[in-house]
């Protein structure tokens, strides 16, 4: 029997239930905030999620309670809040008393303009709400970390630092605007368990989204109407939209849907060079659902996987780590996506899915140009597996960029190497931004092998990089600039290289 459908979405704000269909469905969430219910202190400034202005928090139920991320409403769908608690910041004072992150931020003068001030508060609001929630937290919050995702034009950054470290020891008055009644969480748990069918008219175009809750649904639907753009965390898709308008008629969101989920590590049986069981046992990985979002898989990098925590720390701010997802990073098939060196040098596997079954895909097969990969119509991208460096390995990444934090690498890096008795043994190296696809350097990953690890050696190798890669030009660097770059990510490697990896003769 068919689960029933429905042609509406359903989510509240600050409380108030509402139900959305039509076109207001394809409406960005900041646009709903602001021009359906009023709440103008939700701001818009770049439409892209680069300056947090527009950062609201979205509240989904759990067993646990209600949990409630920052994100950034400019480049979020109205169907992409089904089920959930929006709040904005006029929830977060009542009664003609602000809380303390509101009075922190006046005290300290952390407001010139105003534009970007409600971000940073409600940026800084679930900062504390997460501590409070997770009271074993008790280290110093690392405030320009948790505020990446927020840019400030005017007042300078430390009046707003100095707001946040003096408020971080509250828990955002939380109860005042955390309290989903007991009907309403039944009602969404309810809703995430129907899927939905929505069209309407949309700035002059009929569209219509998709919302399975299943992955044998969406691999039906996906077999049916091919030419239907996928929705995973949208912060490539809500870009394309907010800034050239470009959108498909028929969108599949596959936001709603446990399989599609979570992050593990397991193990495997070693099944390509390089993989060694550890202490007699199977080789480790980490295991993802295609919409586990950056948040959940910093979480887990950061013990099994340290290296890879330190790249997505820098992966957008956390309103974009909260949204956005590997699958999206993968099928989006840029070279620049700084996922992807590090899942070329590891010899990840792609898990896709189609109705007539699953296979398992090297991602360094999977790309085909710049933009495109080997997928068929038919498919879904399931699940990604990255096997973990055994004991010998030693990985590194690398991400050179205008910007430390929130901006797109000009080149990228990956490269992990095993050295036994000073000479190097395994190489590995991927490069993001020199080509239309990541680039393994294959012809120089032979030719450090047997080599003496000395800095001679990664100079030369630099060298012989620069000559194999064709790098375009672009707003980020010229070619012969990327060119330079490559040459030195080389020799830097070799200076930040683990002293326990020893030097040759």
């Amino acid at each position: 029997m068919n689960r029933p459908e429905r042609s509406s979405v359903e989510f509240s704000v600050n409380g108030r239930p509402y139900e959305v269909e039509g076109g207001d469905v394809f409406l960005t969430a900041s646009e709903f905030l602001r021009e359906r219910t009023r709440q103008t202190g939700t701001k818009i400034a770049c439409e892209e999620g680069d300056c947090g202005s527009c950062t609201v928090l979205v509240g989904r139920p759990t067993d646990q309670g209600t949990s409630y991320l920052p994100m950034n409403s400019c480049i979020r769908f109205v169907f992409q809040l089904d089920g959930c608690d929006v709040v904005t910041v006029e929830a977060l004072a009542s009664d003609g008393r602000l809380t303390s992150v509101q009075e922190a931020m006046v005290e300290c003068h952390g407001s010139q303009c105003g534009f970007c001030t409600p971000g940073f508060v409600m940026a800084m609001t679930a900062t504390c709400h997460q501590r409070a929630t997770s009271p074993e937290e008790s280290s110093p919050v690392d405030w320009p970390l948790e505020l990446s995702g927020n840019l400030c034009r005017c007042t300078g950054y430390l009046p707003i630092l100095e707001a946040a470290r003096r408020c971080e020891s509250s828990d955002g008055e939380v109860s005042k605007w955390s309290r989903i009644p007991e009907a309403t969480r039944r009602r969404f748990d309810l809703l995430g368990r129907i899927p939905f069918d929505a069209s309407g008219t949309h700035r002059g175009s009929h569209r219509r989204v998709l919302s399975p809750v299943t992955l044998e649904a969406a691999l039906r639907i996906r077999a049916d109407l091919p030419e239907a753009q996928l929705v995973a965390g949208a912060t490539d898709l809500g870009v394309q939209w907010t800034k050239a308008r470009k959108a498909a008629a028929v969108w599949i969101d596959l936001g709603r849907i446990p399989e599609l989920r979570g992050v593990t590590v397991c193990e495997v049986e070693p099944d390509r060079s390089g993989d060694e069981a550890v202490d007699g046992g199977a080789a480790r990985a980490i295991e993802a659902g295609a919409m586990a979002t950056w948040a959940e898989l910093l979480e887990r990098s950061r013990t099994d996987l340290p290296e890879f925590a330190s790249i997505l720390e820098r992966f957008g701010g956390p309103q974009i780590r909260n949204s956005g997802t590997i699958g999206g990073n993968i099928m989006n098939a840029s070279s620049i996506a700084d996922s992807l060196p590090l899942l070329s040098v590891m010899d990840a596997s792609l898990e896709l899915a189609s109705p007539e079954g699953r296979r398992r895909v090297d991602v360094n097969r999977f790309f085909s140009a710049n933009r495109r990969t080997v997928i068929q119509a038919d498919e879904l991208l399931a699940s990604v597996r990255i096997p973990l460096p055994s004991p010998h390995q030693r990985l590194r990444l690398h991400k050179v960029s205008r910007r430390h934090d929130l901006d797109i690498a000009t080149v990228s890096a990956a490269i992990c190497l095993t050295v036994d008795d000073g000479r190097i043994t395994q190489a590995a190296i991927a490069l993001g931004g020199v080509g239309p696809t990541v680039r393994r350097l294959e012809d120089v990953e032979r030719w450090l092998i047997d080599r003496p690890c000395l800095e001679a050696t990664f100079e030369a190798a630099g060298r012989l990089a620069a000559d194999e890669i064709s790098p375009w030009s672009d707003v980020r660097g010229t070619a012969e600039y990327r060119r330079q770059i490559v040459g030195g990510l080389l020799t830097r490697h070799f200076h930040e290289m683990p002293s326990d990896m020893g030097a040759g003769e």
